[in-house]
């Protein structure tokens, strides 16, 4: 994986557009995977570990995006996207009180 950016560059052609901006390509830093899995409670390690430093950001559009995004600071536990008021949003939702009732299911 080290040298996954020098192989892709070996291989690049101009006849197909394979690997398109090899200079877009952007990892994680290890303070900040630390904070990931601080924030998450989740532990990184391995080849995925590798994968988020070579190109967690950013993989240059060669995985058919401009970025994989793990990390995204709407997506603290008190924000807007993730914590309680989301999910008390989502739940009394009219539509899901629809579907509720439409099946007969029994919400606690």
């Amino acid at each position: 994986m080290e040298n996954l950016i020098q192989t892709l560059a070996s291989i690049r052609s101009e006849k197909n557009n394979f690997i398109e901006r090899l200079d877009l390509i952007a990892g994680y830093s290890a303070s900040e995977l630390r904070e990931i899995e601080t924030r998450y409670n989740l532990s990184i390690y391995g080849q995925f570990q590798t994968l988020l430093m070579t190109m967690g950001k950013c993989s240059g559009r060669l995985l058919l995006g401009g970025e994989i995004r793990i990390f995204n600071k709407l997506n603290q536990p008190n924000g807007s996207f993730f914590g309680r008021e989301y999910q008390n949003a989502w739940q009394t939702s009219y539509d899901l009180q629809d579907f509720i009732q439409e099946h007969n299911f029994i919400v606690d």
